[in-house]
């Protein structure tokens, strides 16, 4: 076999044992939207109609927040591959990074929760009311308790994948949907002496589950030698607002163009919700959909990510061409979406469902391919 083609596979190897923890990880955070709505689908089409739409209106903003925090990864890994794990001064320096990116994170809820919770009380004035409209803002205000968590959890799961540790987020990902069943049934229908929340039920649970994903990820930074030595609170430092600004620079351009991809499907959600409740539960359908193909594509792009940082980390011209090269042949292959038929079944007949579900269909493979090379290029 030619090296060149030994090397080729070999990294392809390597970069798709990076990507399937990283996909797995995202599978369970779809997950729990999933289980979210088959539990409150058990309630009424309202309860579901209104997670539905909450979740149209938190996931744009919580994304933007989260794809600034993703230039944490390539910055670590490029220290990393500089001789971050022999060189004391890269093992500075990759610390100082992932603690900046746990001040980004905290800087960026306060906004998030604010913005959140007042567009909560103006659901009226975007033609969300009644019933709809009062346990959608019930959701968005339970769920605001978990934004602090939730994006200290992406600040700690990309400085771990920038080192390579991608399955500390795929645990702490299945984790937190074992322990969003159990909440959302407590919750949901009233067990244990608690009153029945209904949907709105499933933004408390959401919030405890942000807040369990995120304790689990500080215990395996506590038992890991080198990330405990990287964070312990001997080291910590104020915030360098120099840092702060490269990193939110960094990826503010895919940042924001993730922010207005996701607001078409909120705007959409928005604009059927005068339709009724089963018109926006199929909207939700889709997107569920159209989400679960993205991930592989952004998966994808994730390991590209780290091993072209660790390649400029190393200033290796060769390996910076190997790792893209391997990365437009594998996460540029167009993905093939199910037949319109079995998204008719999935929405249960509704038309706005069916509509909508056919249109995301058409987009998604688009989006996907997309997504993934924006993960990739954003830092380069």
């Amino acid at each position: 076999m030619p090296t060149k083609r030994r090397a080729y596979l070999t990294e392809m190897k390597t970069q798709l044992t990076l990507a399937v923890p990283a996909l797995l990880a995202q599978i369970a955070m779809i997950s729990m939207g999933f289980v979210d709505m088959v539990m409150t689908g058990r309630v009424g089409a309202v309860d579901m109609a209104a997670v539905a739409l909450a979740g149209s209106l938190w996931v744009p903003l919580v994304l933007f927040g989260q794809g600034l925090l993703l230039a944490v990864t390539p910055c670590v890994a490029q220290l990393r591959g500089a001789g971050s794990m022999r060189s004391g001064e890269h093992m500075q320096g990759v610390g100082h990074v992932m603690r900046q990116g746990i001040w980004m994170a905290l800087f960026i809820s306060v906004p998030l929760i604010l913005i959140v919770y007042l567009v909560s009380f103006h659901l009226a004035d975007m033609g969300v009311e009644g019933a709809l409209g009062l346990m959608t803002g019930q959701y968005l205000r339970a769920i605001i308790w978990g934004a602090p968590a939730y994006l200290l959890f992406v600040a700690l799961r990309c400085g771990m994948e920038g080192m390579a540790l991608m399955r500390p987020a795929m645990f702490a990902g299945f984790m937190g949907l074992l322990i969003n069943i159990p909440c959302n049934y407590i919750l949901i229908f009233g067990k244990l002496g608690l009153p029945a929340l209904g949907g709105p039920g499933t933004g408390v649970a959401t919030a405890i589950v942000y807040w369990v994903m995120f304790l689990t990820m500080v215990v395996y930074v506590c038992r890991h030698t080198y990330l405990r030595e990287l964070m312990t609170w001997r080291v910590w430092e104020v915030p360098v607002w120099a840092t702060l600004k490269k990193l939110a620079g960094i990826c503010f351009p895919g940042a924001l163009a993730m922010l207005f991809e996701v607001t078409l499907f909120a705007a959409v959600a928005l604009l059927i919700a005068p339709l009724g409740a089963i018109q926006v539960a199929g909207h939700q359908v889709a997107l569920n959909f159209s989400s679960l193909l993205f991930m592989v594509p952004l998966s994808i792009g994730t390991a590209a990510t780290i091993r072209t940082g660790f390649a400029l980390g190393r200033k290796s011209v060769e390996a910076f061409g190997l790792h893209g090269g391997v990365f437009h042949g594998v996460g540029d292959h167009p993905l093939e979406a199910s037949d319109r038929r079995r998204l008719q079944q999935r929405s249960g007949g509704a038309r706005a469902g069916v509509a909508l579900a056919a249109v995301c269909r058409d987009l998604s493979d688009y989006g996907c391919r997309a997504g993934g090379q924006r993960r990739y290029s954003a830092w380069v």
